[in-house]
């Protein structure tokens, strides 16, 4: 989930491939190859959020001053198609964004024509420290819809640092007017949960997250709300991320906004339910299989 503004970094997508540049540099990854390792990391974030991850690699290869032809080219293939004004428009912007968008993405190619005054170098001895918080994967909170029903989510990754964090999470099939037990979490099931083939490796299968994430700006609007929106029912046992692959499914939402943050959440949910089936194990089940 996301807050967004008309600048190019005003988008926290494009933030958190550009903080995830710098940490890669920082941690002394050849500046020239960083761009291929982001497309890789971010792939499924490219079939919801393609321009984001774009415009996000081509400031940071910018700013550090490895912007190559590909890059720039396609950009100029966002900008000229209105591929990103396009997204924005399903994201219901109104003309005065539309507007503003346009003028920020028509400066932006005029700013790859000029190297950056300071390019960004490498921070010396730089390791990044997680920070401890109550979020820990596994965890199993409930948040209570606008028809008073409480849906159930599975923390299945949450990382947090000084500047920026998130949770990632499965979303159950339950529906229940009453707050969920955890024996709810372990006996529900997943929507869209596959079993993977032999050409994936060691990953055995694959399901459907969403996030809710921040960085340094908003970091404060997220411990602050989201225990708001989540109630804690109990811990399961954490999955083996070299087991369990995940696609994402996001939103945009303003952290400062609880309740139109459930909704978002909820739209996701209603999302999955429609296009995706349910998985033919329950989430205990799939824990023993990928623990």
């Amino acid at each position: 989930m996301a807050t967004w503004n008309a600048t190019i970094l005003g988008n926290d997508t494009i933030n958190e491939i550009r903080d995830r540049f710098l940490e890669l540099l920082d941690l002394g990854e050849n500046k020239k190859k960083i761009a291929s390792t982001i497309l890789d990391e971010f792939n499924e974030y490219l079939r919801y959020e393609r321009t984001n991850v774009w415009l996000g690699i081509a400031y940071s290869c910018w700013e550090c001053n490895v912007l190559t032809p590909k890059i720039i080219n396609e950009i100029v293939k966002i900008v000229e198609s209105g591929e990103d004004i396009d997204y924005y428009l399903k994201l219901k912007a109104d003309e005065d964004f539309i507007a503003r968008r346009q003028t920020v993405l028509q400066d932006f190619i005029q700013q790859f024509s000029v190297p950056p005054k300071k390019v960004r170098k490498r921070e010396k001895n730089f390791q990044p420290k997680q920070e401890d918080t109550i979020y820990k994967t596994g965890m199993c909170f409930a948040y209570k819809t606008k028809h008073d029903n409480y849906i159930g989510i599975y923390l299945t990754h949450s990382e947090h640092y000084l500047e920026q964090g998130k949770i990632v999470f499965y979303v159950m099939d339950f529906e229940t007017n009453e707050l969920p037990n955890i024996e709810m979490f372990e006996n529900s099931k997943l929507f869209g949960l596959e079993k993977l083939g032999k050409e994936w490796g060691a990953y055995e299968y694959q399901g459907n997250v969403t996030d809710l994430h921040y960085d340094e700006k908003d970091k404060a609007l997220f411990f602050e709300n989201v225990p708001k929106m989540l109630t804690y029912i109990g811990k399961l046992e954490a999955p083996d991320s070299d087991k369990l692959i995940n696609n994402f499914k996001g939103s945009f939402m303003f952290l400062n906004e609880p309740l139109k943050m459930i909704d978002l959440m909820d739209e996701i949910r209603l999302f999955q339910k429609k296009e995706f089936k349910l998985s033919k194990i329950s989430l205990a089940e799939l824990l023993e299989k990928v623990e």
